[in-house]
């Protein structure tokens, strides 16, 4: 089956607070996935947390929002 991504929602906090976002995704094999701000791959750290659940839902979390972290982010699959 080919990997599908359901679209990405904008989301919009107020400064200072966590951004959250979700997105579901199917495909088999699982695909290799990845988040990009402004093109750049973002790796796990303390600002930038990345996880997925067994129901296939990929949630990206932004520990606090600033005007640094405000920027376009987007996710991408990979079919392996």
């Amino acid at each position: 089956m080919p990997a599908r991504l359901a679209p990405l929602h904008d989301v919009i906090v107020p400064e200072g607070s966590p951004a959250r976002f979700v997105t579901f995704f199917s495909g088999s094999p699982v695909p290799s996935i990845s988040w990009l701000r402004e093109f750049q791959l973002i790796k796990p750290s303390k600002n930038f947390e990345v996880s997925i659940d067994l129901l296939k839902t990929l949630f990206f979390v932004l520990s606090k929002i600033n005007f640094i972290l405000q920027r376009c982010y987007k996710t991408t699959l990979h079919a392996l």
